[in-house]
């Protein structure tokens, strides 16, 4: 039976983090364009998308995943725990990168940033949408006519609603920048990421979601991790769900790694072992 690499917490976290990202895209673009539509955003949306300590959303789970993750793929075999341990009393952050990290600890430190700065934003958005959905329609209006005892203090509160609006608008802007450049550096994170199966399984399972997130970018994620050749990809999908017991759902992606290239011999075997054993009847 076919023994496949690949599989481990760290690469389930890596999954887990894109998945996550994908999710919280989609809901966050959905609520971009109501608010260009209507001007406002749903409070009950973002309160589900942030949550809180007790029942926490998606972007509270990728915001808290990111930071395990980067945090504990800090202590690698050229980072000793003392070298970590210098680096952060030098940084109480404890989050830059050293001097002589790879492209790949770089990008993974600004994917991290990045990570916790959309959440930390979208905080901010829910605060604001809520102030608009339910503070903004409250204020009451000024009397016609003036000669009202508190005419001083409503003047003074109405442009409030407008600046709560301008606030909003420009987090929404600031959000859509660290989404874009997330994705880049989800490119260049994941780049070589070919033998983790916890990845290719989701991104072939749910290849519409992760296309509608990376836009023109889906092509860049794909060769990031598993070169020019897509039929790499097909075989690791298909590997993933041989090794994850799902024997029969493996033969489309290794019959599409076979017709993108004939030559594949790892795809050949494999689709012998599957055409021998699991073929349906």
């Amino acid at each position: 039976m076919p023994q496949f690499p690949g599989h481990d917490k760290y690469s389930s976290l890596k999954r887990d983090i894109l998945c996550d990202f994908c999710l919280t895209c989609k809901e966050l673009e959905e609520q971009f364009a109501r608010l260009e539509q209507s001007g406002s955003l749903s409070f009950a949306i973002m309160r589900d998308l942030v949550g809180d300590k007790m029942s926490k959303g998606s972007l509270w789970r990728l915001k808290d995943t990111s930071h395990y993750l980067f945090n504990a793929m800090r202590l690698t075999p050229d980072r000793s725990a003392a070298a970590d341990e210098t680096e952060r009393a030098e940084d109480p952050a404890g989050a830059r990168p050293g001097l002589g990290c790879t492209a790949k600890e770089e990008a993974g430190f600004l994917l991290d940033w990045t990570l916790g700065y959309i959440f930390h934003e979208c905080v901010k958005m829910t605060e604001d949408a809520y102030q608009l959905q339910y503070y903004g329609p409250r204020l009451p209006l000024l009397p016609e006519g003036g000669g009202s005892p508190c005419e001083d203090v409503l003047k003074s509160l109405a442009p409030i609603v407008g600046q709560s609006r301008t606030s909003l608008l420009r987090e929404t802007r600031r959000v859509a920048l660290l989404l874009e450049q997330a994705r880049r550096l989800f490119c260049l994170y994941l780049s070589g990421e070919r033998d983790n199966l916890s990845l290719a399984l989701f991104i072939y399972d749910r290849s519409s979601l992760v296309l509608d997130t990376f836009h023109a970018y889906y092509e860049d994620l794909l060769k990031g991790i598993y070169g020019e050749s897509l039929d790499i990809f097909h075989l690791q999908a298909a590997r993933a769900f041989f090794a994850f017991g799902h024997k029969r759902k493996s033969i489309p992606p290794v019959e599409e790694a076979l017709r993108l290239n004939p030559a594949n011999a790892e795809a050949a075997e494999l689709y012998k072992t599957l055409a021998d054993n699991y073929a349906p009847d």
